[in-house]
């Protein structure tokens, strides 16, 4: 394409973008945004951006001369570790904080050589089209699950008790949590919406190199291609505006094989290292950028990769050591959950359509064409353009030389994914580099191929954009200050009642335990327990402490229950056995309400979820 269509075109997609934003306006008219919501944005985006700059600073001093995503997410990786050091011997306060973003700040004083990234007007009208919607999920009250159970919970507690939590009562603080120290930092001084907006700018600095490596790598329009799959992917456009870790796992996992290819191996094992911290889902791309350096070494390769191997896992040992400190298996509270035999974590049976050989054939076409947004069938949806564009990698593999190491690299990263859930959120981390396998396509196949890939991907766009933008649509409202931030709680926010009644009716030295609900973040007491996948916490302790359970809780200092009814169905967990799910699901809930009836008094009622008080819990 010549370089006048090309701009051409780019204003064409701009005018288009301006076209769209203008309608959707006219339409439905957005209410005037108040006062306090302008000032809240503000502060928000200058909290995340003071971590941006800090990070950036330090990757840029230390790598000297790095693209933007090289220096942003190395200073990243090394201010997550250094905060969980400084959470440890509890000294995460503010000043602490403040003094950290200062002395990584000084790296800018060493004039590091930042390539600074480049927008034609396409990528600036993609850019203004996603960014909005993702702005307004980020201003949103936070009512995601993983948001409130994990991710801006654990960042809220590490702020309030200026330290760590963890162990069996706050199993979710045990994970390694390099991003949700910065997420902290950034909640410390841009407050809610920071986080979010943190992970938004990250998201598009990723996606910006990626599109930049892409064609860089494969030719125009692969890194096009790359991030519009992505963009048009339900799974992935979803957590552009939330505080997630998969996108950053992802960050970091492609710049661990851009490293690989250009044979930067300190900088691979680092990158390496910081994707492995971040999200142990990112290991099939740590093993596919560690294959790529291995197949060039020859006889060097067993001291160079045990060296690189080391390296890498230098960035993950702090937290295993942390746990094994405290009793814990090291990989806690993903493995090893003591005195509690067969506590499994995550089922892997229980995500996608079978695990026999015909359908892990199957799998590309089923993950596409049998996914939904709401069921364990894949829980999400990808764009169709991946699974149009095998042909196209075939053809790829086979024609063009430069594009094997990425096609390899993909490979291993989707059979790794494979192995383990069918969750498609865990496929976020290789995403970049199925992204780039289908810009690899795009370059390989005719005119007319393209085309068939552009077409997939837009009538795929209802099926990923209409569950994002739709809930979207309702956040509006409250972001400008139209509607209060409650009624959007009240309708998203699973005990948002329960929660309520804590935080208005019980003393400030009031101690909680979350049993079979999860919404910590929004709990404005001291909290034990609370998290998900499959309530492994509550049904822990049920498990092993028995009729004892809440007499152990009470001694812990526990006044107040908030309980959720479950009711575990055992057609969500066909591949157990009768004994199995009625020892493992249903016993331990049964148990809980007899316990509660003997021992509490419930005092707030409403829907599935009641809060209880415990004797001399009243006080």
């Amino acid at each position: 394409m010549s370089p006048h269509r090309e701009r051409l075109g780019g204003q064409l997609a701009a005018l288009a973008a301006l076209a769209l934003l203008v309608a959707v306006f006219t339409l439905d008219p957005t209410p005037a945004v108040s006062p306090d919501a302008i000032l809240r944005a503000a502060r928000g985006l200058a909290g995340a951006l003071i971590w941006i700059l800090a990070a950036t600073g330090l990757g840029g001093a230390i790598l000297g001369s790095s693209s933007l995503a090289g220096a942003l997410f190395l200073g990243t990786g090394v201010l997550g570790l250094g905060l969980f050091g400084l959470a440890w011997v509890g000294l995460f306060s503010g000043p602490a904080l403040g003094g950290v973003a200062v002395a990584a700040s000084c790296g800018w004083l060493l004039r590091p050589k930042i390539e600074l990234p480049k927008l034609d007007a396409a990528g600036w009208a993609v850019a203004l089209v996603c960014g909005a919607p993702a702005l307004i999920n980020a201003l949103a009250p936070p009512t995601d699950t993983d948001e409130i159970y994990q991710h801006l919970a654990i960042p809220s507690q590490l702020l309030h008790v200026r330290g760590l939590l963890g162990g069996l009562l706050h199993p979710d603080a045990s994970r390694p949590i390099p991003v949700h120290t910065l997420y902290a930092a950034a909640m410390s001084f841009g407050g809610e919406p920071a986080p979010k907006l943190l992970h938004l700018l990250w998201a598009a600095v990723g996606l910006n190199h990626l599109r930049g490596l892409g064609d860089r790598w494969l030719g125009a329009p692969a890194g096009g291609a790359a991030a519009l799959t992505l963009l048009g992917s339900y799974t992935f456009a979803r957590e552009l505006g939330l505080a997630y870790n998969n996108l950053p796992a992802a960050w970091w996992g492609l710049l661990a094989v851009e490293a690989a290819v250009a044979g930067r191996r300190k900088e691979l094992a680092a990158y390496a290292g910081m994707a492995l911290a971040c999200k142990y889902t990112a290991a099939p791309v740590v093993v596919a950028a560690y294959l790529i350096t291995w197949r060039g070494l020859g006889p060097r390769a067993v001291p160079t990769m045990a060296a690189l191997t080391a390296g890498a896992l230098a960035w993950v040992a702090p937290y295993w050591l942390r746990n094994a400190s405290e009793g814990l298996h090291p990989l806690f509270p993903y493995a090893g959950w003591p005195e509690a035999e067969g506590i499994v974590f995550t089922y892997n049976e229980r995500y996608g359509l079978g695990r026999d050989w015909a359908s892990m054939l199957l799998l590309p076409w089923n993950m596409v064409v049998h996914a939904e947004t709401t069921s364990y069938k894949f829980l999400g949806q990808v764009s169709p353009a991946g699974l149009l564009a095998i042909p196209g990698m075939a053809l790829a593999a086979w024609s063009r030389p430069a594009a094997r190491p990425v096609l390899a690299a993909a490979a291993v990263a989707f059979v790794g994914w494979a192995l383990g859930p069918h969750w498609l959120r865990y496929l976020l981390p290789a995403a970049p580099l199925l992204g780039l396998a289908v810009g690899a396509a795009a370059v390989a196949l005719p005119s007319w191929g393209r085309a068939v890939l552009v077409i997939g991907g837009v009538l795929g766009l209802p099926a990923s954009w209409g569950p994002w933008l739709g809930p979207t649509a309702q956040e509006a409202a409250v972001v400008v200050g139209a509607t209060p931030r409650e009624t959007l709680l009240k309708e998203r926010v699973p005990g948002w009642g329960a929660i309520e009644y804590i935080n208005k009716y019980t003393e400030s030295d009031a101690r909680v335990a979350l049993l079979f609900s999860w919404p910590g973040y929004y709990v404005e007491r001291p909290y034990v327990l609370g998290s998900v996948e499959d309530h492994v916490p509550a049904r822990h302790l049920l498990l092993t402490q028995g009729d004892a359970a809440l007499t152990t809780l009470r001694d812990l200092g526990v006044t107040h229950a908030v309980v959720g009814e479950v009711r575990f169905l055992k057609k969500t967990y066909p591949f157990l056995d009768d004994e199995r799910f009625r020892r493992e699901f249903t016993e331990p809930e049964a148990a809980l309400g007899e316990l509660l009836l003997k021992e509490g008094t419930v005092v707030f009622e409403e829907g599935r979820y009641a809060v209880w008080r415990f004797p001399d819990g009243d006080r």
